[in-house]
């Protein structure tokens, strides 16, 4: 819970910030975004998992690897976007979770920021030594984005998603607490 907290916190600040350093600039570098095509490249920062229903809950070792990319159509506000990532446990040095999903989302120009929200789904999976034991499992998230310009048609993106998934033990009741909040860092450009 800690963690969600500074995550919170940091990316508030740096969008505070942000939007009071390049308020008089980032106008011009904003304007007919809505009009353009919008790619957008992220890559996570963090990962933090939630806690099972008896408290206990998996620790991350690292950096998640993977990459999410969203493409916004023009003038509708609408994108979709395609992610896969891969989060190493603490727990077993060769076991990981793979997830992998699909989303729409909605962008919108506010001020002098970029702001998107999205809905995705997808699938996790156990990889590494204790695959065999774990089936690939449905998996959704949501998350919230923002953009701050950095050139015309250009931002930088700090993203955060909640991520709902769990994890079925084969031939058992049981699963295993996989979502979590996670944390992105990317770029969108305008074309």
């Amino acid at each position: 819970m800690k963690i969600k907290s500074i995550i919170s916190v940091f990316i508030l600040s740096l969008l505070i910030m942000g939007f009071i350093v390049t308020l008089p600039v980032s106008r011009l570098m904003a304007e007919g975004t809505e009009e353009s095509l919008l790619l957008t490249f992220e890559i996570p920062l963090s990962y933090s998992f939630s806690k099972a229903s008896d408290g206990s809950a998996l620790e991350t070792e690292g950096i998640p690897a993977g990459l999410l990319v969203s493409l916004k159509f023009p003038t509708t506000g609408f994108g979709v976007g395609l992610n896969s990532y891969e989060v190493k446990t603490a727990q077993s040095t060769d076991s990981s979770i793979k997830t992998q999903m699909v989303d729409i989302f909605y962008s919108m120009d506010a001020f002098t920021l970029n702001l998107a929200v999205g809905y995705g789904y997808g699938n996790s999976e156990i990889t590494g030594d204790h695959a065999r034991s774990y089936d690939k499992s449905p998996s959704s998230r949501y998350y919230m984005r923002a953009g701050i310009p950095i050139s015309t048609g250009t931002f930088l993106n700090l993203s955060i998603h909640f991520i709902r998934s769990k994890i079925s033990l084969k031939d058992s009741d049981y699963q295993l607490e996989a979502g979590g909040t996670m944390a992105a860092i990317g770029t969108s450009i305008g074309f």
